[in-house]
């Protein structure tokens, strides 16, 4: 996200597409591109927790070059920076050059998730918005949090890589690969307030948070925590997810008891047979033999019925 002037489209050779609410600025030469994210615009269904129709307007600037890049975002963008979102102005700024900004990213998902930052701070009427928060909902949003990105998560962890919550309530991380994890930082916390109330939930909180002014008041209010115990809440699923070590120290604690438990009762049966095999020895050496079952219609005082043996 960035503040920063409008830009204008008179007198600078810009276009722009689109007749209702959401417009595409664009050079001449990029109107088959401008078409395309006009069509992607408009197709958007509703962000989580939101109502339909949120952002409501929207103005997104296609930078074609570096230098109208610098121009727009007045050069203070980060370079890993893949797009722009100016929810104050409600505007969205994208490359449509080739750079290193967008060689590893999904545009669609890119877009989404400055998407999602136009329509929740719209939504939410200029509240401040804390930061963790502002782009972990855009990182949900937008479908960048998944399987890879968790496991991205997961061997920064173990890297000790990973910056601490508060520090993304002060100052976001400036180089790349820090910023990419606070982004997946974020989404694991927002992913842990969701809980199992999911995108109900999530509505119920934004509205209330709406209603009311307030990010803690709708917190405790739709979740029952303090900033205090979300955070606490937060480490926790972090570290059941995610912390590969914590895991690992789990499961060891685990397969240790299964395996001492094993050992146990194989020395058991091993007593045990030891104790059958001493008995069996005493008998032999007795000259007892092994044990002899009669029949259970055996009577020693009466004759016996069977033939006489020969001999």
């Amino acid at each position: 996200m960035w503040g920063g002037a409008p830009v204008q489209a008179a007198g600078q050779g810009w276009q722009e597409t689109g007749t209702g609410s959401i417009k595409v600025v664009h050079q001449p030469r990029h109107s088959g591109r401008a078409l395309e994210v006009l069509a992607w615009a408009e197709a958007q269904t509703p962000l989580p927790g939101l109502p339909a129709g949120f952002p409501s307007r929207a103005r997104i600037i296609l930078a074609d070059s570096e230098a109208a890049w610098d121009s727009i975002t007045e050069g203070l963008a980060p370079e890993w920076s893949a797009a722009v979102a100016r929810p104050a102005l409600g505007e969205l700024v994208i490359p449509t050059y080739s750079s290193e900004r967008t060689a590893f990213t999904d545009e669609a998902q890119t877009l989404r998730h400055e998407w999602a930052h136009l329509g929740l701070h719209e939504y939410l009427e200029g509240l401040q918005i804390p930061r963790w928060f502002d782009e972990g909902y855009a990182e949900l949003a937008g479908g960048a949090w998944d399987a890879e990105a968790a496991w991205r998560l997961r061997v920064a962890i173990a890297l000790g890589s990973v910056p601490p919550l508060d520090s993304l309530q002060l100052q976001w991380p400036r180089g790349g690969l820090a910023a990419r994890n606070a982004y997946f930082l974020s989404a694991t916390a927002v992913e842990a307030l969701e809980g199992d109330a999911g995108d109900r939930g999530m509505g119920l909180f934004l509205a209330e948070w709406r209603r009311g002014r307030d990010f803690e008041g709708a917190l405790a209010s739709v979740y029952g925590h303090t900033v205090s115990s979300l955070e606490r809440a937060w480490r926790e699923h972090l570290k059941e997810r995610y912390d590969w070590l914590w895991v690992a120290s789990r499961v060891l604690a685990g397969w240790t008891f299964l395996v001492l438990l094993a050992l146990v009762m194989r020395g058991f049966r091993r007593g045990r047979r030891r104790t059958e095999m001493a008995g069996l020895r005493a008998r032999d050496a007795e000259g007892l033999g092994p044990e002899y079952d009669p029949p259970m219609d055996y009577d020693p005082e009466q004759p016996s019925n069977l033939p006489p043996t020969s001999g």
